[in-house]
Order: structure tokens, then sequence, then C-alpha cells
């Protein structure tokens, strides 16, 4: 009360202001009685949750063969179709500029690779692009695309 008289506060300011901090008290008093209300009942907002972790449908082999798809640098061979072995053929011509991740028949007239490394993918278009194989006067090309490889 001496510092209240030493700083120039009437009474009315105090009483005032232990009005504000009782009525304070009791709101926070009804929040807290509210939030425990709703912990023991599950309302609107908690009938979503759960008390255990919902479980993966899929085992993990076949999270790893459905996984998203990644961008990747693919080298595309064209126009094989009268060439009856294109995909293993191709697919030994390109190891031998560097590491393959994956070698397909994409399509009758078609057969992609991805490479580990993007340099060995510009080598071999460059070294065997306009070459005949087969009968046949490999086109290639360059492209990126979005890919699942368990799944090509």
């Amino acid at each position: 009360m001496d510092c209240v008289k030493a700083i120039g506060l009437d009474h009315d300011y105090l009483s005032k202001l232990e009005e504000q901090k009782r009525l304070r008290e009791q709101m926070l008093k009804k929040k807290e009685q509210r939030r425990n209300e709703n912990r023991g009942s599950p309302g609107p907002s908690q009938a979503g949750k759960r008390d255990h972790p919902p479980q993966d449908p899929l085992p993990t082999d076949d999270k790893k063969r459905i996984g998203r798809s990644k961008a990747y640098l693919v080298v595309v061979v064209d126009k094989v179709a009268r060439w009856s072995a294109a995909q293993p053929t191709i697919q030994a011509i390109a190891s031998a500029t560097g590491r393959i991740k994956k070698c397909w028949q994409s399509s009758p007239s078609t057969v992609s690779i991805v490479f580990h490394e993007h340099d060995n993918a510009k080598k071999f278009m460059i070294n065997q692009n306009g070459k005949v194989y087969g009968g046949c006067r490999l086109s290639i090309r360059l492209e990126k695309a979005y890919l699942n490889l368990a799944t090509v």
C-alpha cells in the first residue's frame, strides 16, 4: 500500500485492477473446465482423432514398388521396329558407355534407357545417334521423364 501512495494511485483505480484480475481468473477457470469436458467426451473436434497410429495396408516391398515417381533423364532410341533383338543389343551397347539403371522396350519401335550418370547418357546419344544396327538407323534423343523404375 505504501508503494501505491508513493506512485500516486487512488483507491478507485486499485479496485478496478482487482476487478479485472478477478474476471481474468474466472475466465481461465471456465476455459479449463471446457477443456476438461472435451477431453472426457469426444466432441466434434476430437471425433476424427485416433488413439493408435493407422496401419499401412501395404507391406514394405509393395511400397518400394508403388513409390513415388522421380525425374530421370531418359535416352530414347527410336526406329527399332524392324529389329527383332533391339532391346538386348542396345542395352549391351549402352552398358559399354556407362552403368545403366534401367533399360526397357517402351513401345514396338522405341527402347528407353536410364543411366546412373547424365554424362553417360549424353555420351551415348552423341556417339550412337545415326549409326546403323540390325538394318535400322538409330534416332536417339534425351527426354526428362517422371518415372517409377520399379513399375516400368
